[in-house]
């Protein structure tokens, strides 16, 4: 029983008004309760659209608009309370920039990305002292940036959930990237970044990643749980390819590689000083590989669309 019902049955008890009256006034709150009640999912209410229906109460006007102060008072302190707890937090959206300077003395960097379900694009830019500057937008909480320096190497841990983000990581300095996508899309663009080692956990995500032709030797370690990953290699290197998992489909088999020990490896791997390594371990997902053999013939062709993404570079990130 809602608490202005309860106040009614106690002004009956004190006397104040007849039982008659009380049973009025308790129909007419049960009209207002009906009027009120949501149709469908909702998140929040405005008070201003409170509305209750015309009752004929005779002399118990005056009882009645109190009553009614009473159900909108309470009803501001509801919604005061929801805002400020942590649940109201995530249905208030804003835009946080992020920066990180280069430190003296850093001649590496190593990104940590942990994403969750929102959106990432990672860009190279000449950035002369910042190591990585962007922005994300629409997100409930202010993103999480945590930078160490050791032994020269500047390691970055970005967290953000529910958010769209675009970053753009220093070209000057080779990067270690390691990405833990949950249930969030990420697209990776490589292509002017000096990636040494590219580490992907993807749970029931999707993972666009683009490779470079920076750096000679590529080490990638993809653990795809449920999700989908898809990965370009440039056509000057040589690849291997480690597979394992179970009930989950790739496009290996069409690629000309030979197998030898259980690896699937390009037939110029023997003779070609540009390598990627690709230790892939699969559990009911989706791998998809983008490379074109030294004869031009281009294997498999994937989606480079960025639709998704192309509001993220209208905005200005330094």
């Amino acid at each position: 029983m809602s608490r202005e019902k309860i106040k009614v049955l106690e002004m009956v008890a004190e006397g104040k008004i007849s039982p008659e009256e009380g049973v009025r006034l308790i129909e007419a709150l049960g009209e207002a309760d009906r009027a009120g009640r949501p149709t469908g999912r909702q998140f929040g209410f405005d008070v201003g659209d409170l509305r209750l229906p015309k009752v004929d109460l005779g002399n118990l006007g005056e009882v009645y608009v109190e009553l009614k102060k009473t159900v909108a008072e309470g009803a501001r302190r509801a919604q005061n309370t929801f805002k400020r707890s942590r649940a109201g937090k995530f249905f208030e959206f804003r835009d946080y920039p992020l920066s990180v300077e280069r430190p003296e003395g850093v001649n590496r960097a190593k990104l940590r990305l942990d994403i969750r379900a929102g959106k990432l694009k990672l860009k190279g830019q000449d950035l002369d002292k910042k190591l990585i500057v962007g922005k994300v937008k629409r997100a409930p909480e202010e993103p999480v940036v945590i930078s160490e320096v050791r032994d020269g190497e500047n390691e970055i841990t970005l967290r953000h959930s529910l958010g769209r983000c675009l970053l753009r990581a220093s070209t000057n300095l080779p990067h270690n990237i390691h990405l833990d996508n949950s249930a969030a899309d990420s697209r990776l663009m490589l292509e002017t970044l000096a990636v040494t080692e590219l580490t992907i956990e993807n749970n029931a995500g999707n993972v666009n990643a683009v490779l470079g032709e920076k750096v000679d030797r590529l080490e990638v370690a993809c653990n795809n749980n449920a999700g989908n990953v898809r990965l370009k290699v440039p056509g000057t290197h040589a690849v291997k390819i480690k597979p394992s998992g179970t009930l989950s489909t790739d496009n290996l088999e069409s690629l000309g590689l030979l197998v030898v020990d259980g690896a699937a490896t390009s037939a110029d791997w023997e003779d070609n000083d540009r390598r990627v390594t690709i230790v892939l371990h699969q559990n009911v997902a989706s791998f998809k590989l983008d490379w074109k053999r030294r004869d031009g013939i281009r294997v498999t062709e994937l989606d480079d669309s960025d639709e998704d993404f192309d509001d993220l570079d209208n905005d200005n990130d330094e």
